[in-house]
């Protein structure tokens, strides 16, 4: 629920498409930690924002769940 307010958000800010770039994932049985790069774009192409993602995925009932997700922009403090 919490991610797709984010999205309805970033959508209503005129962010058209996210685009993920994995850099590494480490994982066993029952967990994985996913790391990259996010770019959030507009309509026309621009970058809106980008920086850093995590995500922690848990197995949860033998399917795969996200358990936690940060992101982190490059852009600078205001």
């Amino acid at each position: 629920d919490a991610i797709q307010a984010f999205l309805a958000g970033a959508r209503e800010m005129g962010v058209a498409e996210v685009e993920l770039t994995i850099a590494e994932v480490e994982a066993d049985d029952e967990s994985a930690i996913e790391h990259g790069r996010y770019a959030m774009k507009t309509a026309e192409g621009a970058v809106a924002d980008e920086g850093d993602y995590l995500v922690y995925h848990k197995k949860v009932d033998g399917a795969w769940r996200i358990h936690r997700d940060s992101i982190t922009t490059d852009a600078p403090a205001e």
